[in-house]
């Protein structure tokens, strides 16, 4: 040991000039140094080396040898050993290193203190092991052994660990100091590789589902492990479709840009540890079954990915709701208002897998009227409402809206609802069906007629209207109208909706539920007699729905004033003859409405010739003849429109001459006025005489003996006879004439032919006379009589002036009787023949034969009679 520090003292100084020094230096080296070996023998050889360059100046002495018996010193040693988890170490590693001292010869004189400083890339830990040292706890480790320590081996063990600057080495040296002169032997300066940087990286998602619009956060990171890295790490971040990139939340160390892809760069010499990036990315609308992303590394360190470098998030899937709402005009609603409604659907999540249908179905009392905007939905236009939305609709909020109107049957409340259907299980959220309250209903109604005045008589169209607004009725309305004095209810001309009686008071009624809209009934009355000033009715609403009136409902119709008229007719025109009754008529005619006067009065005065009789039918009249010729009919106030007649007669007396004439004259408060002829004139004819003749006989015929009975009548007309009449009746042959049985007025002879005369003077009439006839045994065919008229008045046959009476024809019959029971030859039987002859004189000759039989001889005609017998066997008669 000895030579080699003056080896190394030698080749320190040699090349300068301080060689005395040095060597004088050495000599104090050597001086001091004996003392301390004073009990040792110690070979000691000395040599000096040149460096490069040097010269020797005296080689000669370069090498001296000594052997010198000394006490032997302590020598003390030391060396440094490390533990290393492997060949190489890495940032993190906890390396153990070991200090050895050995002290040999004797005991240390001084205290030995080792000194190892810990180079860059190492971190003191602590000392595991100090045994006889004492150390501190830092860097660098400071560990002394004290003076007096006996030989031996004294060890200490402490850690280090790698840290970050760990690079390509991390090394330490240990250097001991003392006056011992404490000397490295081995390894006392260590230096323990490091191992190359790996860098892994990784990706992570707090998301195991997402929905579109949700944002998801991503973290990266990488590791690195061993040691720094030697260039800068790169991580690529590539978003796939459906992801927005959102923002880096916290970069770290990164070095970030803000877009897709997203590039973080790690710089070069990042120590050995895991660095994060959290950003943020977000679902969008075009996200479908899942939402990818991938992060790729790359640098000089050749990352690589760990457990998982690419996320495959799942989309939830599609959540679908649907909702209604309803805007109207107000609070509530009424027959034509139009309600607007608002169907909304969500989609959350994901898009649609399926068409999604909403059917919206409108309660009675709506009616469907437009689609005002479908949105994305393609809607049919009616109801129910049928809108569809596609399958694959992204995420978000569509609405359609369309429009109801309140029809005029809605009543209480107007409702609809809306019920989605499809593969993805729409739901209700909120409201699906709206109820809106409807107005009560108001019911108005009022009256009206086409008359402005009426008179008796006419009929009045009466017109009665309900109007029903916001809603239909709730109950049944009862319109009731009740006819005044003066009028007759005729009929419901048009009951439209209404349900009518037939009568007066008219009730009609609409039923409960009537829609809103305006109903109308006609009915007719008819303008009675009684009607006087004006006619009235009144209409009056009821019913649980509170009708009012409205206009007018109560309505006076104005009667005309009554016109009043008269007139007189006569049942002939003439000529009239005296003692003809005349049949006169007086009419009155009170128009418009009933008289107001108290009496309406004609007097109808009769004039020469006439004779008042009698009032055949005095109708409404009250009749005063007391006056007569002047008669008075009287028509009593309040008497109504209509024709009123009183019929007399008057008997045209033996005055009448020319004309028979009476007039009428009316008076009143009403003024009554002649119409067409209110006096007549009647000629008076001139004397008629007719004449005719008739015969009343047994029968269809008559036969010789018969009396048939002649009546003569004459007939005067128009006034009395001038001059006799003279009738002259003949009768043929075969009557006889008999008797007058009946000369009436009539002066007669009693013979054929008969002549009979009626005074001049004679009143008109009919007069007649009867006289007989036998009809003779000489009648035959026919009897015959005819009559003739003569005289002043030229009278005439009128009807059947010539008889002509059929004769029976005759009826012949014939008998034989003898006048002998039984006979004995020699007896004479007497025979009498009968012929009878009945009605008439034979028309011809009659023959009887009568033919004796044998035994039987003829003897003589006893009596012939009327007939003519020859005498031969067979009689002839």
């Amino acid at each position: 040991m000895l030579a080699d520090m003056i080896e190394a003292l030698a080749s320190a100084c040699w090349p300068s000039k301080a060689l005395k020094r040095c060597i004088f230096g050495l000599v104090l080296c050597l001086g001091f140094a004996i003392p301390a070996l004073a009990q040792q023998q110690v070979p000691n050889a000395a040599r000096i080396s040149l460096s490069s360059g040097a010269a020797d100046n005296d080689p000669a002495n370069d090498e001296s040898t000594a052997i010198v018996n000394v006490t032997p010193l302590p020598a003390v040693t030391y060396t440094k050993a490390v533990s290393a988890p492997g060949t190489a170490v890495n940032v993190g590693d906890t390396l153990s290193y070991t200090l050895t001292a050995t002290v040999s010869n004797s005991a240390t004189l001084n205290v030995l203190t080792l000194t190892d400083t810990l180079g860059p890339g190492l971190d003191f830990g602590a000392v595991t092991n100090a045994g006889a040292f004492t150390c501190n706890a830092a860097n660098p480790l400071i560990c002394t052994l004290p003076a007096g320590t006996a030989p031996g081996t004294y060890s200490l063990t402490y850690t280090a660990t790698v840290n970050a600057t760990a690079t390509t080495f991390v090394s330490n040296a240990v250097v001991g100091t003392g006056d011992d002169n404490p000397t490295c032997v081995g390894a006392c300066d260590t230096d323990t590789p490091v191992a190359d940087p790996t860098v892994t990286f990784a990706k992570t998602t707090g998301a195991t589902s997402v929905a579109i619009g949700d944002t998801i956060s991503y973290t990266l990171s990488a590791t690195v492990a061993n040691s720094q890295t030697t260039g800068i790490v790169t991580l690529t971040d590539t978003l796939g479709v459906g992801l927005d990139f959102g923002a880096v939340v916290n970069a770290g160390i990164f070095t970030c840009n803000a877009a897709n892809p997203l590039v973080c760069t790690l710089p070069a010499g990042t120590a050995p540890g895991t660095y994060s990036v959290t950003y943020t990315a977000i679902v969008n609308a075009s996200a479908s079954g899942s939402v990818t992303n991938a992060v790729l590394g790359s640098g000089p360190d050749d990352p690589s990915c760990t457990t998982n470098c690419g996320t495959d998030t799942p989309l939830v899937p599609p959540a679908v709701s649907y909702s209604k709402g309803v805007s109207a005009p107000g609070a509530t609603v009424s027959a034509g208002d139009v309600l607007t409604y608002t169907l909304t659907a969500n989609v959350t999540n994901s898009p649609t897998t399926a068409v999604l249908t909403l059917t919206d179905t409108l309660s009675a009392g709506l009616d469907f009227t437009a689609i005002t905007n479908s949105g994305a939905f393609a809607c049919n236009p009616a109801t129910p409402l049928v809108c569809t939305l596609p399958a694959g609709t992204a995420p978000g909020a569509y609405s359609l809206t369309y429009t109801a109107t309140v029809n005029a049957g809605a009543t209480g409340t107007v409702n609809n609802a809306v019920v989605g259907t499809g593969g993805d299980n729409p739901t209700c959220a909120g409201t699906c069906t709206t109820t809106t309250p409807v107005a009560d209903p108001a019911i108005t109604y009022a009256k009206s007629t086409n008359a402005t005045q009426v008179k008796v008589g006419d009929v009045i169209s009466y017109t009665l209207t309900a109007t029903i607004t916001n809603s239909a009725t709730t109950g049944v309305l009862t319109l009731t109208d009740t006819l005044g004095t003066g009028l007759d209810f005729t009929a419901v001309t048009d009951a439209g909706a209404f349900t009518c009686n037939a009568a007066n008071p008219l009730v009609c009624t609409l039923p409960a539920g009537t829609a809103v809209g305006t109903y109308s009934l006609t009915y007719t009355a008819t303008v009675n007699a009684s009607a006087t000033g004006t006619v009235s009715n009144a209409v009056l609403g009821s019913g649980p729905d509170n009708p009012t009136c409205t206009g007018d409902c109560d309505i006076d119709t104005p009667v005309i004033a009554p016109a009043v008229s008269y007139a007189k007719t006569a049942n002939t025109a003439g000529p009239v003859s005296t003692g003809d009754v005349i049949t006169f008529t007086l009419t009155t005619t009170v128009a418009n409405s009933q008289t107001t006067s108290d009496i309406v009065l004609l007097t109808d005065t009769l004039g020469t010739g006439l004779d008042f009789t009698a009032v055949v039918s005095a109708g409404a009249y009250t009749v005063d003849a007391s006056g007569a010729p002047i008669v008075r009919f009287t028509l009593p106030a309040g008497s109504g429109p209509g024709t009123y007649s009183v019929v007399y007669t008057a008997t045209v007396n033996a005055a009448a001459t020319g004309t028979v004439s009476n007039v009428v004259v009316g008076s009143g408060g009403d003024n009554p006025t002649c119409t067409t002829q209110c006096g007549t004139d009647t000629p008076v004819a001139d004397t008629g005489v007719t004449y005719s003749k008739s015969v009343s006989a047994p029968g269809a015929t008559v036969s010789a003996g018969d009396v048939l009975t002649y009546t003569l009548t004459a007939r005067v007309t128009n006034s009395p006879t001038t001059a006799v009449m003279t009738l002259t009746d003949t009768l043929s042959a075969g009557l006889d004439f008999t008797a007058v049985t009946n000369a009436g007025i009539f002066t007669c002879n009693a013979a054929n032919p008969l002549v009979c005369t009626m005074p001049a003077g004679t009143a008109v009439g009919t007069y007649s006379l009867t006289y007989t006839a036998t009809v003779n045994a000489g009648a035959t065919g026919t009897v015959d009589n005819a009559v003739v008229g003569t005289g002043g008045d030229n009278p005439t046959c009128a009807g059947t002036c010539t008889t002509t009476t059929p004769v029976a024809d005759p009826v012949v019959t014939y008998a034989k009787s003898a006048n002998a029971a039984q006979v004995k030859v020699g007896d004479v039987i007497s025979y009498t023949l009968t012929a009878t002859i009945a009605n008439s004189a034979t028309t011809g000759v009659l023959t009887l034969t009568d033919t004796l039989g044998t035994g039987l001889d003829f003897t003589a005609v006893t009596d012939a009679g009327a007939f003519t017998c020859p005498i031969q066997r067979r009689r002839v008669c």
